[in-house]
This record gives C-alpha cells, structure tokens and sequence, in this order.
C-alpha cells in the first residue's frame, strides 16, 4: 500500500514489520509472528548509548 511506502521513506526508524487485520481473537494470540526485531539488535549495537547503560 502506498501508506506503507510513504511511512519507510520518511521515518528515520526501522521497519519491523506489518501486523494485518485480523478479525478472530484466536489469530491474534502470536502478533509476534509478523514482527522481525533483528533491526533492533543492529541498532542498539551501533548506538554510541549502547555501552553506556543508563543508571
């Protein structure tokens, strides 16, 4: 969808992915298959705060 593409091009985030519609309760009991939080990991690595815990 075009929205989709407007919000990848002009956040400064990573995409971590897309959770469809769903309309059974019972389909929506693992959101987390639609995710993939790898990026998150590249992220926090390469973050200068990532070896300085807060605290």
């Amino acid at each position: 969808p075009e929205y989709l593409a407007t919000l990848k091009r002009v956040l400064p985030a990573p995409f971590l992915g897309e959770i469809p519609w769903l309309a059974e309760a019972a389909q929506r009991e693992d959101l987390g298959q639609y995710l993939d939080l790898s990026a998150l990991d590249r992220a926090s690595s390469t973050s200068p705060a990532a070896g300085h815990p807060a605290g």
